[in-house]
């Protein structure tokens, strides 16, 4: 894969409990659900990003947390798809992807992906959604393999609030 010549802001949640790079023209803005959604002006790509501390009990493998989100958090269950795991990361972290149809801006129904990620270190779980146009995939599916990689994940500082509250902090990082 060659590299892009993207240039990339760091996503700094809660005093680094969760950090991730994401494209610098890139708008941010806070959801009311409690989560981070970014895009471009052109939202033709949607990332968005959340995270909880986890309970101190056993918790079920990362991979079949997963799967539970994949049934009952879209809009259409999708408990039949291909969950991949990533490796050399400091954290457990398993994505499925799938598609399904969409209306666009113009009104048209078109073939569009889900990605979702969800990162665990045992203290920490941070769910990853990425959404774009199944015309789109070439350079889409490219700059999710290096926003990806990016994804860090603390030791679970005491939260300064939700990412709402206005505590997620933006550094930038440059591609050398």
């Amino acid at each position: 894969m060659a590299e892009s010549q993207e240039t990339f802001k760091r996503l700094v949640i809660d005093q680094g409990n969760v950090e991730l790079a994401f494209p610098d023209d890139w708008e941010v803005h806070a959801e009311e659900a409690g989560h981070l959604r970014m895009e471009p002006s052109d939202q033709r790509v949607r990332l968005e990003v959340s995270y909880s501390m986890l309970e101190a009990r056993p918790q079920p493998p990362a991979v079949d947390r997963l799967r539970e989100i994949l049934r009952v958090g879209p809009p259409e269950p999708h408990d039949d798809v291909l969950v991949h795991s990533v490796m050399g990361l400091p954290q457990e972290v398993y994505w499925a992807d799938y598609v399904f149809r969409r209306q666009d801006a113009q009104g048209q129904y078109r073939q569009a992906h889900a990605r979702w990620l969800l990162a665990t270190n045992g203290l920490l779980q941070a769910l990853v959604s990425y959404h774009y146009w199944d015309d789109d995939a070439g350079w889409a599916v490219r700059l999710w393999e290096e926003i990806v990689p990016t994804l860090l994940l603390d030791r679970g500082r005491p939260a300064g609030g939700p990412p709402t509250s206005g505590k997620a902090q933006f550094t930038l990082m440059h591609r050398e």
